[in-house]
């Protein structure tokens, strides 16, 4: 084989690889939209204090993980049990204990999103506001969520809230707006 001949066979090689490896990484990108539709379809229910179970945002059997008793839902119908439970629509759930109204959620910064086939993990931060006793609070959580795309799209097969803290809000009488850790919130 010449010398011209080995560096053509290379050079095309170089490029087959190239073209092969760009390929899977375009490939390996999770559909970062997709996958936080299911999140904003359950963000934009609990904001308007809908007592209908966002289904086109679950799988029938979702698991839940969450900083009140019993802190775990599992089964059949698991979420929207938890669902009813924490946006007040079940007078008799223990989370009554809270009295909470005029519950915001707003979604923040993406954590980690990993995606494999039709299955997928998300991790992001959220800010969730709400009224009890009297006082505004807010509490920083991360949402990490378990997804599993269906006919119909993505679903959340399992989810779970971590509480990073908690904290009484203050209200800027002047301004009419809500002050966090000394500086006005520009979207409240």
């Amino acid at each position: 084989m010449r010398q011209t001949d080995r560096f053509l066979l290379i050079a095309l090689t170089s490029m087959a690889l190239t073209s092969f490896c760009a390929d899977r990484a375009a490939a390996a990108e999770p559909d970062t939209a997709s996958l936080l539709q299911p999140l904003q379809v359950f963000a934009a229910a609990y904001n308007r204090a809908d007592c209908t179970f966002p289904a086109d945002a679950y799988t029938d059997d979702a698991t839940t993980i969450d900083e009140f008793a019993p802190f775990s839902w599992q089964g059949p119908r698991a979420a929207r049990t938890w669902y009813a439970a924490t946006t007040s629509c079940d007078k008799e759930s223990d989370y009554q204990q809270f009295l909470a109204e005029h519950q915001v959620l707003t979604l923040g910064a993406l954590a980690t999103v990993r995606q494999e086939g039709n299955h997928a993990f998300v991790v992001i931060a959220t800010k969730l506001t709400f009224q009890a006793k009297g006082r505004t609070y807010l509490q920083h959580l991360y949402w990490t969520v378990s997804e599993i795309q269906a006919a119909q799209g993505w679903r959340i097969d399992a989810q779970g809230w971590a509480l990073v803290d908690e904290a009484p809000m203050k209200i800027d009488v002047n301004n009419a707006r809500y002050v966090e850790n000394g500086e006005r919130s520009s979207d409240r």
